[in-house]
């Protein structure tokens, strides 16, 4: 949970806000980084590493649906769209895709089966307490949840993250190397 930091306090203790400040900055020109090499994804099926990430959205509320769908195609991501659990698994059982977004609660109450059907990175989402949402996420190895409530940068911040850490998965299974190899590629 992040506290904002009133002006007075920052007055107050202006050399914990200035690292403060620096530590969120260096956190974003690492995610900028990232996300710049993100940026070379085009579409193409020739490999994973160099095609546009494919997103599955499954919520069988339609408003949220679109909204998510229509963020994050913006942000670069081929996205589909599905509202019920059945139809979900059956498209993850035939299509590729590199992450997951499942709401929780789905109409046919097969949102958590959907979650445990694939070993995708998964967020999931719901407007329950976070509490609650947090507790789903260990119990089904998700990687994130997201309140629905927090907004369509949050969604795009966390769906990012996934496929970047899917695309790190899967360099590290692709190199016989390991780690090193990545770090010799880097430089």
């Amino acid at each position: 949970m992040t506290q904002e930091i009133t002006t007075s306090e920052a007055l107050a203790c202006p050399r914990d806000y200035v690292v403060a400040r620096e530590t969120m900055e260096a956190s974003f020109r690492e995610m900028e980084s990232a996300l710049l090499r993100v940026s070379d994804w085009k579409k193409s099926d020739d490999t994973a590493r160099h095609r546009v990430p494919r997103i599955l959205v499954v919520d069988d509320d339609r408003d949220y649906a679109a909204a998510a769908r229509a963020t994050l195609a913006m942000a670069g991501f081929d996205v589909s769209v599905e509202a019920s659990g059945v139809q979900a698994i059956e498209r993850l059982q035939s299509e590729p895709f590199d992450v997951l977004v499942c709401d929780v609660v789905l109409g046919d109450g097969l949102g958590m089966d959907v979650v445990r059907s694939t070993r995708l990175p998964t967020l999931l989402i719901s407007g329950l307490v976070s509490g609650e949402l947090d507790a789903l996420r260990q119990r089904t190895n998700a990687e994130a949840a997201l309140d629905k409530m927090e907004g369509p940068s949050a969604l795009i911040l966390a769906v990012r993250r996934l496929v970047i850490e899917r695309h790190r998965r899967l360099e590290s299974v692709r190199s016989p190397w390991g780690a090193e190899a990545r770090v010799e590629a880097a430089t």
